[in-house]
């Protein structure tokens, strides 16, 4: 036979239930909640957690995620591939703002730039195929602009440098008036 109770109860050491406990109200716990016995705890309304969080196994999401604030991932491993690094997508990623990358970047596909692109440093391109370049303007009839630092070009700037395995083959270079 239940026992029931309706008013306050207060107990003042440790009890143990043996069995389901069912609360129907607004429960207060106002110490530690310790969880044993390796089975899944099961939440079927939100949880709102309002302090620092430590999760010391494995996160599975089964729903789409909203994180409002920085993450930051400390783990340091490094990537050689798409299948490693401190951080794996299997799907695509969209980004909305800058990226800025510290280390090396490795495109395995193709790549493609819809804005204008900047590279501040030698660009080194290879190929295996017969032309390792190709320039193509769809917007007007011109080619390629190539600036160099000098207020006076002269032949003495080599605008372009051809290059065998012998060495230099030929060059287009800059010319003054006077040339």
């Amino acid at each position: 036979q239940p026992t029931l109770l309706t008013g306050t109860l207060t107990v003042d050491k440790a009890t143990d239930l043996n069995s389901s406990l069912n609360v129907d109200g607004v429960t207060n716990l106002n110490d530690d909640l310790t969880v044993t016995g390796m089975q899944p705890t099961l939440l079927t309304g939100s949880l709102t957690v309002d302090k620092a969080t430590d999760l010391n196994s494995t996160l599975n999401v089964d729903g789409m995620s909203t994180l409002n604030a920085m993450v930051n991932i400390t783990d340091g491993t490094q990537s050689s591939s798409t299948a490693t690094g401190a951080l794996k997508v299997a799907g695509g990623v969209g980004v909305g703002k800058n990226v800025h990358i510290g280390g090396t970047q490795t495109t395995t596909g193709a790549a493609t730039f819809n804005g204008a692109t900047s590279v501040n440093n030698t660009l080194a391109v290879t190929n295996s195929s017969s032309y390792v370049a190709t320039f193509q303007n769809n917007s007007s009839s011109n080619g390629i602009s190539i600036k160099v630092n000098s207020s006076d070009p002269s032949n003495s700037n080599d605008f372009v440098t051809f290059l065998g395995s012998g060495g230099t083959v030929g060059r287009i270079e800059g010319q003054t008036a006077d040339e």
